[in-house]
């Protein structure tokens, strides 16, 4: 498939999160679909929280506001710059997107973290143009951690 490959992290914040909290979101350009081929989440922090929460996979209906850029890195240099946008919750100012579908909630273990990769193209997430996906956590943890993550996707369009 060709397109153009990004890699979006998700900086480290250090925050006690809340159950059913948009981590992060991704817009496609009115002119681009997107194909997300990889996810990961989870702590960072000395804390080693030991306990089962989910991820849930979201398509929005409206961006929500604040939150800090997720920089698009080029898997090419000779790539244009990522013609989407990325933000994540920084617990500054962040107003949640609505969400108008859901998946089911997909289990792991905090301490562990979370890694989604399909292994074939057939099990990429399809962002279609001017589209909105986001990454919501189902539980609040019971304490404050530092977390961090990313996503792996490839622009077509």
């Amino acid at each position: 498939m060709v397109g153009r490959e990004y890699v979006l992290r998700m900086p480290a914040f250090a925050n006690a999160l809340a159950a059913d909290l948009v981590l992060c979101r991704i817009s496609a350009a009115a002119t681009t679909a997107l194909l997300i081929k990889r996810i990961w989440f989870g702590q960072i922090s000395t804390s080693n929280l030991n306990e089962v929460n989910a991820l849930r996979f979201v398509r929005l209906s409206s961006d929500g506001s604040g939150g800090a850029t997720m920089v698009a890195e080029q898997r090419s240099p000779l790539d244009p710059a990522f013609a989407g946008t990325a933000v994540c919750h920084d617990a500054d100012g962040w107003t949640e997107p609505t969400i108008s579908d859901t998946s089911d909630e997909i289990p792991f273990n905090l301490a562990g973290g979370f890694e989604w990769a399909p292994t074939d193209d057939n099990g990429y997430i399809v962002v279609p143009p001017s589209g909105r996906f986001g990454l919501e956590l189902a539980r609040a943890p019971s304490a404050s951690m530092t977390w961090a993550g990313g996503l792996v996707l490839q622009e077509i369009g």
